[in-house]
């Protein structure tokens, strides 16, 4: 015998607010002081060394990505890339600090908006883009030419408690989450 699916309708959307106000009364604020949780971009950032949410950072310098209890406490990108080295454990973590290619940081220029393009570079795309168009002048020289103006951010990625800010004007979201529709996902998610 075989049963009907029966849908339930989503809560009406006038509905959700007083909810999510219910819910948040019931959470103690002392646990989302140990939770670090940021009010703003709504995230919660737990130690690493909580007893239940923490987990083992890797030892390479500029990632933060889990890694295993290991000899060496490398994540797996991070041990394929020494391993690939040729390095000793030790001359691999003294001199291979991670560059981290996702938009995480916000522009090195004084009072730009925008997000760097990578951790190597630290400046936006436009800004990257004169930086070369300049002839890769040292960073004091770049900073100080005056056509090297602070630009206006795009705001923060539309996706609930993303922290990363929109690329461009064009779309609402951050590159990870415009990355996931591209390859197919329904809806971005970071």
């Amino acid at each position: 015998m075989t049963t009907a699916l029966r849908l339930v309708p989503a809560p009406a959307s006038d509905l959700l607010p007083a909810r999510a106000k219910r819910l948040r009364a019931l959470i103690r604020p002392e646990t989302l002081d140990v939770l670090h949780w940021d009010e703003k971009s709504r995230i919660l950032r737990p130690s690493p060394d909580h007893p239940f949410l923490g987990m083992h950072i890797c030892a390479r310098s500029g990632c933060w990505a889990a890694a295993r209890k290991t000899e060496l406490g490398l994540c797996s990108a991070c041990r394929s890339v020494w391993k690939r080295s040729g390095k000793t454990p030790e001359d691999f973590l003294a001199s291979e600090p991670k560059q981290i290619s996702n938009i995480s940081g916000g522009c090195a220029v004084p009072k730009c908006r925008r997000p760097w393009t990578s951790s190597r570079t630290q400046v936006c795309m436009r800004h990257r883009e004169l930086f070369t168009r300049l002839g890769r002048p040292p960073l004091e020289e770049f900073f100080a030419d005056p056509r090297v103006r602070p630009l206006p951010g795009f705001g923060l990625c539309s996706v609930d408690a993303c922290h990363r800010h929109q690329a461009n004007s064009s779309n609402p979201f951050c590159p990870p989450a415009l990355g996931e529709v591209a390859a197919g996902g329904t809806s971005p998610r970071c």
